[in-house]
């Protein structure tokens, strides 16, 4: 994976974002497994970026990343502050849904990890029954670590999917697909985050109307309280990207 000077690159708290949309996310996703080369891209958003400047190893993932998408409220906000620019966010769970369907369309080979092992069969399942045409490669739950991290990253290799989707939350599923690339993993490899959570039906997702509010991340804290922690860092990256405007 290379990090390439691009004039649709710009930066956000010294981490990179591709100015791009949905559309061409596919499109430069889909020539990446055409020509069977490992390409990386990462979701950014506002908790992610927080979680970078803490975080020098996560941060060196997401600079060396292939593209790097805006996702959420947060980052596409900062894009406007910063460099006036307007964009529209790519929630990872729509990307991945869209990617699947192209899998199902074209007949490519799709590897998952992550979730609980309950999450994980259940998405496998309904991959299986909604999308016939996806060729799984494996299906494997993302709580593990010593050599169960080592024996997944050698099964995502030896599994030669196309589309690899992992589903660990920020860092833990950046590290794990360095490890797969750096092992020879020749996919399209994406941190999904609890996108298996969303499309195994076991979290629901916002509404519509909500997520055309971008407060899907209000709705998801009030469902999860767990989540309320991280929400309360957002007003520090608000302090930070008005910090960076300012210099």
């Amino acid at each position: 994976m290379s990090q390439r000077a691009r004039p649709d690159r710009v930066e956000v708290l010294g981490l990179p974002v591709d100015l791009v949309d949905r559309a061409e996310l596919v499109a430069r996703g889909l020539e990446a497994i055409h020509h069977k080369t490992p390409f990386h891209m990462v979701a950014i958003n506002a908790l992610k970026s927080l979680a970078a400047i803490e975080d020098e190893e996560l941060a060196r993932i997401v600079r060396e990343a292939d593209l790097v998408y805006p996702d959420g409220a947060g980052i596409v906000w900062a894009l406007r502050r910063l460099h006036g620019v307007r964009v529209r966010a790519v929630p990872g769970c729509d990307l991945m849904e869209e990617l699947l369907e192209v899998a199902d369309r074209e007949g490519l080979r799709v590897h998952l990890v992550g979730g609980s092992q309950e999450v994980a069969a259940r998405m496998a399942h309904i991959v299986r029954a909604r999308l016939p045409g996806v060729l799984l490669t494996g299906s494997s739950g993302g709580y593990f670590s010593g050599a169960g991290w080592a024996g997944a990253v050698a099964a995502a290799v030896e599994a030669r999917a196309d589309l690899l989707f992992v589903a660990m939350g920020a860092g833990r599923q950046e590290r794990f697909i360095r490890d797969v690339a750096a092992a020879g993993g020749r996919s399209l490899m994406m941190g999904v985050g609890g996108s298996f959570d969303v499309y195994a039906g076991v979290v629901r997702r916002a509404p519509p109307w909500v997520r055309g509010l971008r407060l899907e991340w209000l709705f998801r804290a009030l469902r999860q309280p767990s989540r309320i922690p991280r929400i309360l860092r957002l007003p520090r990256f608000v302090r930070q990207v008005l910090r960076a405007q300012r210099r």
